[in-house]
C-alpha cells in the first residue's frame, strides 16, 4: 500500500484520484488497516473465499492482526495480568476477613 501510494500520487500531479483495491473477503479488514496506515483513502472489494478454505484463513488473518497490533497487545496483556493478580489478591485478602 505504501509504495502505491507514492506511485499514485506521483502519477496524479497531485490532483485528486480514486482508487480501489481487490483481495479475499477475509482479507479486507487488515488490507484497510494497511491502506489507513499508508494514508490512503480507498475502498476495497473482496472476493469470494472457498469454504473448505475459510478456517484455516481466519485463523491466519486472527494471527496477522495480533501482529498488526503487538505492542498494544503487549500493554493490555501485562495491564490484564497485573489487574488480574491485584484483584485476585484483594479476594483473598476480603476471604480471610470473612467479609
Amino acid at each position: 500500500m505504501k509504495f502505491s501510494k507514492e506511485i499514485m500520487d506521483s502519477e496524479s500531479c497531485g490532483k485528486p484520484y480514486k482508487c480501489i483495491y481487490a483481495t479475499s473477503n477475509y482479507h479486507l479488514l487488515r488490507a484497510g488497516i494497511y491502506a489507513r496506515k499508508a494514508g490512503l483513502k480507498i475502498n476495497g472489494i473482496g472476493a469470494k473465499t472457498a469454504f473448505y478454505f475459510l478456517p484455516n484463513a481466519i485463523l491466519r488473518e486472527y494471527i496477522a492482526y495480533i501482529y498488526v497490533y503487538f505492542k498494544q497487545n503487549i500493554v493490555f496483556g501485562v495491564l490484564g495480568l497485573i489487574g488480574g493478580n491485584v484483584a485476585v489478591y484483594y479476594l483473598m485478602k476480603l476471604t480471610e476477613q470473612g467479609v
